[in-house]
């Protein structure tokens, strides 16, 4: 599910929610676009038919790819339809898998990015520089080529304080209770606990 923005008649892919290797920028859908996501990774764009195509010769799609680097090879992220329009309950159905499916990446996983900013350039629009990601038990802070693991958790309790210490996120008693039975849940590692 991607947004489709015009803006002074150009079309923009505007994906917010696809992750690390997301635009945090609009992309103009233009065939063979290539951009700069969070350096170094690059995102491209090109509208054509994938192998799975019946009639290749008449269907064509956009084709969003990413590469770690410029020397490192292209690979097709996801594709989408740009000339069809969705409604309320299109996404209800589109979601009800993604949201509920145990085997559903979004059923098994807790994850939260927050994007890394140049601020010091004054003037200037700031830069993307890295992301800040939590990502089932640990936090990591990615700038360029370079990762570093910031805190590992071991309980549920220490993910709830990482997301309000790094993300500020303050999670509700309600809201912290939710998780418990899920297969999102961390579980305490300790035998005795």
């Amino acid at each position: 599910m991607v947004n489709i923005v015009t803006i002074n008649n150009t079309r923009y892919l505007v994906d917010v929610g696809f992750g690390s290797h997301g635009s945090v920028n609009p992309v103009p859908l233009e065939h063979n676009h290539i951009f700069t996501t969070v350096s170094p990774v690059r995102g491209r764009l090109e509208y054509k038919s994938l192998s799975q195509h019946t009639d290749p010769f008449n269907q064509r799609i956009w084709v969003y790819s990413t590469q770690e680097n410029e020397s490192a090879p292209w690979k097709e992220m996801y594709c989408f339809v740009a000339d069809m329009e969705f409604f309320p309950a299109d996404f209800e159905v589109m979601n009800l898998s993604t949201m509920t499916s145990p085997q559903s990446f979004f059923v098994q996983t807790v994850m939260c990015m927050w994007l890394l900013l140049d601020n010091e350039k004054k003037g200037q629009q700031p830069e993307p520089i890295g992301l800040l990601i939590l990502h089932k038990d640990y936090v990591k802070r990615r700038i360029g080529n370079k990762a570093e693991f910031i805190e590992h958790f071991e309980s549920e309790e220490q993910r709830v304080k990482a997301l309000e210490r790094y993300f500020g996120i303050v999670l509700t008693r309600k809201e912290r209770e939710a998780i418990r039975g899920l297969p999102s849940e961390l579980k305490t590692r300790c035998g005795h606990c």
